[in-house]
């Protein structure tokens, strides 16, 4: 089974990818991962608060890949939504110096689209809101009162059945939110996180899949 898990370290991205690897071969852009151990001292990477480049590793389809990445740190889930309305803008916001899209994290007693559903409407004052396509994830590494933790975000295409004005939620460091032609969303996207880049670009690719790839 193929899998993919692509971390984010600040401006720095590191892959883990099960991709039919075996001894005599791979993605000899990536660094072969053959033991336990090794995958064991490549999950560590996720440890460091920088990294100066892009790293990739290849991973040997026999090794508990997920199993080991989640175990270096705590994971904390959030979910959010790309948005667009009637007339196809997308729904931004500006928060912290970044464009990023809404999110936040789960409640319990939530499911992952309920979240979505609500930190959109919580954090952009709409209504309306429907889903319409399978999951897309990513992966990002933060820290936070000393303690370093994954963080898992699941995003879904949803439909606002209006243009109405969104409204920030400026208790949450919301300084703006904004339909966005798709003209100015490609002039936007380099003043966000590579992460919501990357979500931007899976949907407007029509992205549909709910393999665990992150980004």
């Amino acid at each position: 089974m193929h899998q993919k898990y692509k971390f984010f370290i600040k401006d720095c991205a590191v892959t883990f990818s099960k991709s039919g690897f075996s001894a005599k071969g791979g993605n000899e852009a990536c660094e072969p991962v053959k033991t336990l151990d090794e995958l064991r001292s490549a999950a560590r990477v996720l440890t460091r608060s920088e990294l100066e480049a892009d790293l990739c590793f290849n991973v040997a389809d026999d090794l508990p890949l997920a199993e080991e990445l989640f175990s270096v740190a705590p994971v904390v889930v959030a979910a959010g939504g790309f948005v667009l309305n009637p007339t196809g803008h997308l729904l931004m916001i500006h928060r912290r110096g970044f464009w990023d899209l809404p999110k936040g994290k789960i409640e319990k007693g939530e499911t992952l689209e309920e979240t979505a559903v609500r930190e959109v409407e919580e954090e952009c004052g709409i209504s309306g809101l429907s889903i319409v396509s399978e999951p897309f994830e990513t992966y990002h590494l933060y820290e936070e009162r000393g303690v370093t933790s994954i963080k898992r975000s699941v995003w879904y295409e949803m439909r606002c059945d209006s243009d109405r004005t969104p409204h920030p939620q400026l208790e949450e460091d919301i300084t703006q939110a904004i339909w966005a032609d798709l003209e100015l969303v490609d002039a936007l996207k380099p003043q966000a996180y590579r992460s919501i880049q990357d979500v931007i670009g899976h949907f407007l690719k029509g992205g549909t899949s709910s393999v665990t790839s992150g980004g």
